[in-house]
């Protein structure tokens, strides 16, 4: 069985959020034996980096920042009131 790029996928896993990243990865799979019966070794490889590409959003990544700053943000909230409540309980 011929393998597509290995560069194309880890681009995939780089930026596409875990939770949809077997899913996608599946589809692109059968699309690329499809394409491979179609069209060749060749053509089929490039097809596929292409379909990867196209489902590179900079709006992913960003979102994924986004979230990674927002849990930090609210454990820092998190901690910096701790005090606050220990002192109001008098432990």
């Amino acid at each position: 069985m011929q393998r597509p790029s290995r560069y194309a996928l880890r681009f995939l896993e780089w930026f596409c959020p875990a939770s949809l990243y077997e899913g996608i990865e599946m589809d692109l799979l059968q699309q690329y034996e499809h394409d491979l019966v179609s069209y060749g070794e060749k053509k089929a490889n490039w097809i596929f980096i292409l379909n990867v590409l196209r489902f590179f959003r900079p709006e992913i990544i960003l979102r994924n920042k986004n979230i990674l700053d927002h849990q930090y943000s609210r454990s820092r909230n998190w901690i910096g009131s701790v005090p606050a409540h220990l002192s109001i309980c008098q432990l």
